[in-house]
């Protein structure tokens, strides 16, 4: 199939899926208006991401460096990279000093791109489809997903996206159950125990990973 293909095929389902949203929205009571219209720019968001992230897939195949740089543009811009890895840190974050603080972010932000990029740069072929939009409270929405791959089986993701007044971002993923920054955090809370709780030996552990 086609990247147009793909990406028309991905495009009509999410369509239905909003036509069916808007139905409930002109249901609901006025308090849960606010609740709607947050789900409603959520799946928008999820959509408008999804496309340009098979854009990436089906682009010209660019080095390592170049295709990190393209991958890191697109996790800053659809993701809350700085919510996410003061949850990564968990309660270790008001251990840390400001300036710990502002460097580990920044290495944080290098350390998801070049973990998840290769991974990202895996799939090939596959399709996503909407199968159902919770809304969470006011401002949070989780769009559940389903990776449709061809020959194996698929792969369930939800979406945990914050629709604020300037700006819609992703603050989770849970693939398959598991939850992205619960994984991050229970990685990083041991390196931080196993180091007698001194989170100096995390921020070493992610300088050396940005440099290999």
């Amino acid at each position: 199939m086609t990247m147009t293909r793909k990406i028309s095929h991905f495009v009509h389902g999410l369509t239905r899926t909003t036509v069916a949203l808007a139905m409930v929205v002109g249901l609901g009571a006025s308090s849960a208006r606010a609740d709607a219209a947050a789900a409603a720019n959520a799946l928008e968001f999820v959509e408008v991401l999804t496309v340009e992230a098979l854009g990436l897939l089906g682009a010209n195949d660019p080095d390592d460096d170049a295709f990190q740089e393209q991958f890191r543009t697109f996790i800053m811009k659809g993701f809350d990279v700085a919510f996410v890895g003061r949850v990564a840190m968990g309660t270790y974050w008001r251990r840390a000093s400001l300036e710990q603080q502002t460097e580990y972010q920044g290495l944080f932000s290098d350390y998801i791109v070049k973990t998840y990029a290769d991974r990202f740069r895996m799939f090939s072929g596959e399709t996503l489809e909407v199968t159902e939009v919770i809304e969470w409270d006011e401002d949070e929405t989780i769009v559940r997903t389903q990776i449709v791959r061809p020959d194996d089986p698929n792969i369930s993701v939800d979406w945990h996206v914050r629709t604020g007044p300037d700006s819609t971002l992703i603050l989770d993923i849970i693939i398959e159950g598991l939850r992205l920054t619960r994984t991050l955090n229970e990685e990083f809370s041991n390196v931080i125990r196993v180091g007698g709780g001194d989170v100096e030996v995390l921020l070493q552990l992610l300088r050396d990973r940005a440099i290999n």
